[in-house]
């Protein structure tokens, strides 16, 4: 009993410091991250953003509907459960406890560098449009959108996002939905934003804030894909913390009050 209690205790401690090291949030994380990624020209970026970009079901497809079943609850429980899609990442620790490219699977880095061959923009978005069932992305490009007429400062990964998606309305786009956000914002406000995005609960400044941490991690990602040394890629991302903070100080901000 007491060999079984000890066991009990280290596989908790496992199963606590492996949930600690896993990121949950809506789809649109994903969504951003990839299309910045792709923007500058780092497809393998956007495939691996997709590919974290899921959903689980119990069910594989709807049932086929019979009247003759119509008040018969277990025939009707799939609309109870939809697929739910989220984005999701892993924190493996190395070195500083930062993510590492090498902890890619060879044969998983081979497939991605396959896919990204063959990688057309428009499919992703529109297959990653579908995930965006809660709406957050374009509650996301609808406040950005907004906040543009209100002349608020954005940041540049925001001016970008904008660029990406607050295209004109042009049904044969894939950005057609998201230009639709950004053209509500013109037309209704912030509020209006609120009110035909409510299904997404999540603040478009945490989506951000999600976004920026996730784009780190990425970044990493791509610098060692790119072949620099753990020691290059800790200056680099120094060094770019550096001028992120100088830049802000220019633009007036208290740095000691931005999230980090």
């Amino acid at each position: 009993m007491k060999h079984l209690l000890s066991f009990s205790v280290v596989l908790f401690l496992l199963l606590v410091q492996v949930a600690e090291s896993l990121f949950l949030g809506p789809v649109a994380v994903g969504v951003a991250l990839g299309a910045l990624a792709a923007k500058k020209g780092f497809i393998l970026g956007a495939l691996i953003a997709g590919g974290r970009s899921r959903g689980h079901s119990r069910y594989r497809r709807a049932p086929s509907y019979s009247p003759s079943n119509h008040y018969v609850t277990s025939s009707n429980t799939y609309y109870t459960q939809p697929t739910a899609y989220y984005y999701s990442s892993s924190q493996t620790y190395y070195r500083r406890g930062k993510r590492s490219a090498s902890d890619l699977d060879h044969e998983e880095l081979r497939r991605l560098r396959r896919e990204a061959e063959k990688f057309d923009y428009n499919e992703w978005i529109l297959d990653m449009s579908s995930k965006d069932q809660d709406d957050c992305t374009k509650k996301l490009i609808c406040e950005l959108s907004a906040a543009t007429l209100s002349k608020k400062r954005l940041s540049d990964d925001e001016k970008v996002l904008l660029e990406i998606f607050a295209v004109g309305l042009d049904a044969e786009k894939p950005e057609v939905e998201f230009a639709l956000a950004a053209a509500v914002a013109k037309k209704r406000g912030l509020k209006g934003c609120k009110q035909m995005y409510k299904r997404c609960e999540t603040s478009t400044e945490d989506i951000m804030t999600m976004i920026s941490l996730e784009q780190k991690d990425m970044n990493r990602i791509q610098l060692e894909i790119e072949g620099l040394t753990q020691g290059e890629i800790e200056e680099q991302i120094r060094q770019e913390e550096v001028d992120t903070k100088k830049k802000l100080a220019e633009a007036g901000v208290d740095t000691a009050k931005v999230w980090t």
